[in-house]
């Protein structure tokens, strides 16, 4: 399927934060448009995944690798240690005294997980969701079963944050760097979910870490806009707006 076409006279603030002198890489889903292989702010040389990118099919592969005799706990392991290892080779990459902009994009919530994997995964009981669906989904158990799926790629997704935020503080740069973490759409593969205009369609997660500033904890239930994150960067980064 051919994606969006890139126009070149559009500014990208990845490559406007590198052109500051930011160090700038991505692993999985990139941050832009069209082809992701051939957009000029990838063009491969931006991009690391020396690890691999089962991440970001987690259910399938774990699911695959268990099937094979591996236990569940090498399997997290193997798959929680490809996320480390390719920001690994980002930050191995780093010039010394450069600052970094690393996008994360896993696209581990889309709908290709397997069956039965939120309990098989992560011990989750469908029917322990019983009364607790959206009013407009049919509360029965292939439904709860095909939400807790969902909800168990979030806590992959979840666990692998975490990790990328151990690192930074074993690296001492956690109190140093803002740390965004944002969806593109509203749940996939549920009536009024992704691709229509409901809340429950359009509702996405936005969380912002940025030490020293705001209130922390602090919950925010105005509508955002996510092409405000942008000149937020190029801002703070010191890039041209």
């Amino acid at each position: 399927m051919q994606g969006a076409v890139w126009d070149d006279s559009i500014p990208s603030f990845p490559l406007m934060l590198r052109d500051a002198g930011y160090h700038i890489g991505q692993t999985y889903k990139v941050w832009s448009p069209g082809s992701v292989r051939d957009t000029p702010c990838v063009a491969r040389k931006y991009e690391y995944e020396s690890a691999g990118s089962r991440f970001n099919q987690f259910s399938q592969n774990a699911t695959k690798l268990i099937d094979l005799g591996s236990s569940l706990m090498d399997v997290k392991r193997a798959l929680y240690d490809e996320v480390t290892q390719n920001f690994d080779s980002f930050i191995e990459a780093q010039p010394r005294d450069t600052p970094f902009c690393y996008w994360f994009g896993p696209t581990n919530v889309h709908r290709k997980w397997t069956r039965g994997s939120g309990k098989t995964l992560w011990g989750l009981d469908p029917d322990d969701l019983k009364g607790k669906l959206p009013d407009f989904l049919p509360d029965v158990h292939a439904v709860r079963e095909d939400m807790v799926d969902y909800l168990g790629e979030v806590m992959a997704f979840d666990t692998a944050l975490g990790i990328l935020l151990d690192r930074l503080a074993v690296l001492g740069e956690l109190e140093n760097t803002i740390v965004v973490v944002s969806g593109d759409h509203g749940i996939p593969g549920f009536t009024h979910a992704k691709t229509n205009l409901y809340d429950f369609g359009t509702h996405v997660t936005l969380a912002i870490r940025w030490p020293g500033k705001g209130n922390p904890g602090r919950v925010v239930t105005d509508f955002v806009n996510l092409m405000d994150l942008a000149p937020t960067f190029l801002e703070v980064g010191g890039g041209r707006r």
